[in-house]
């Protein structure tokens, strides 16, 4: 695999040959530790930043053991040392120490809260999600001077795609020596052995994956690299989504383009534009950007859906019911894709199919408030007003949020919920 290029800047301001070998000591340790700032500000910076970012990163890591600027000057200067030899047996095993100190030093400190994607949130909160600490890790592993691969994960350890809706990025570090290492940014997983990436993985459509069914050093098995703009387009698409989940979908699209003029092979910047589209009512738009997903990655199951969701306000059941198909093939355990496809049924008169997609949606997510309320509507339909009272009632316990759409259903079809 080639070397990815990394910030200009960083080549420049953190390589031995910018410190001069006859330098003082201490003026060593001077341009060291402004070569380290200088590449942490180029990066927080490309990463869509403010720069009062990097001043608190600074000040958060003087308290954390292990990657305090001390610390990281320690690092780089043990590298630039070991790199002066040119053994790249000795490079490697330094770089190997580096990575794992470094990492164990920013996981002991945070706790994983699955919403929290930013670095600001992580620095002030201590909370974090794979993407926070993806950032640090490569922030300050590529200002000491590792070569730092951001990686999109496809598909973890064990055999089978993620979750539909999940997201995963992680990170490997090229050795010296030529060989890999991968890490898993989140606590408890860790730091695999050094292996060399073309014997262990195969290369299709922009997609590395695993030669072998047998996973000894617990590699991630599918994956897709990312380069600088990648990670930076994944930190504004997570972004996008945060304004998303406030409402603010005509933001959350703003968000969404600049990462996809970052990173336009990301299938998940295109599926989120199609939601905020979808929401704005921009439904023909919606199914594009859908259509773009599926193009880039054709077992997307959230595209399939989503893109079956927009046929359907635009009344195209047939549509919606074949994507539905295609997302169940993909993905058996989809819920959304069942009760899309009830909607679909029940749209063209198919009532008893309707039932029987939302019953299983149900049994898959017994929490989806949406299949208790579109299978009361349809139980309604068919004079079933016992079992449409439970369905609107099961409704109201899971999300009281939901109380006034569960009364207009309730007085649509003369239901008393009392």
């Amino acid at each position: 695999m080639k070397r990815l290029c990394i910030y200009s800047c960083l080549v420049v301001c953190s390589g031995p040959a910018c410190l001069g070998p006859r330098c003082p000591a201490a003026q060593l340790q001077t341009r060291r530790s402004a070569a380290i700032h200088t590449s942490i500000r180029c990066i927080v910076g490309h990463l869509g930043y403010e720069p009062n970012v990097v001043e608190l990163l600074l000040a958060r890591l003087e308290d954390w053991s292990g990657v305090r600027p001390s610390d990281l000057e320690g690092y780089a200067s043990r590298l630039e040392g070991v790199r002066s030899d040119q053994d790249e047996s000795v490079m490697a095993s330094q770089e190997w120490t580096t990575v794992g100190a470094i990492l164990r030093s920013i996981t002991i400190r945070l706790v994983a809260e699955a919403d929290q994607f930013s670095l600001v949130g992580a620095l002030t909160t201590g909370r974090h999600n794979c993407l926070c600490v993806t950032q640090i890790f490569y922030i300050l592993g590529t200002s000491v001077g590792l070569h730092v691969i951001p990686i999109e994960v496809l598909e973890f350890k064990g055999p089978g795609p993620l979750p539909p809706g999940a997201t995963h990025v992680s990170c490997m570090v090229e050795l010296a020596d030529g060989t890999t290492v991968m890490l898993n940014a989140m606590p408890r997983y860790g730091l695999s052995r050094p292996f060399v990436l073309d014997q262990w993985f195969q290369e299709g459509r922009q997609v590395l994956r695993l030669r072998s069914k047998a996973n000894p050093l617990g590699l991630y098995r599918r994956f897709r690299i990312l380069d600088p703009n990648g990670l930076a387009a994944c930190v504004i698409n997570s972004r996008g989504v945060l304004l998303a989940s406030r409402g603010s979908y005509l933001q959350a699209t703003d968000c969404y383009l600049a990462a996809m003029n970052l990173d336009p092979h990301n299938p998940q910047i295109y599926n989120n534009l199609g939601i905020a589209y979808r929401h704005l009512g921009l439904l023909y738009k919606a199914i594009e950007c859908y259509s773009k997903a599926i193009e880039i990655r054709p077992e997307c199951v959230e595209a399939y859906c989503n893109r079956a969701a927009a046929h359907n306000l635009l009344g195209h059941p047939d549509e919606a019911i074949t994507d539905c198909n295609t997302a169940i093939a993909i993905c058996p355990s989809f819920a959304q894709a069942y009760n899309n496809r009830g909607n679909a049924f029940a749209r063209i008169g198919r009532y008893q199919e309707a039932l029987a997609d939302y019953s299983k949606s149900i049994s898959l997510a017994p929490r989806l408030v949406q299949a208790y309320v579109n299978r009361a509507i349809v139980q309604a339909m068919l004079g079933r007003s016992q079992a449409a009272r439970q369905d609107l009632a099961k409704t109201a316990r899971l999300d009281p949020g939901i109380r006034q759409k569960v009364i207009a259903v309730s007085k649509r079809f003369a239901l008393d919920l009392r």
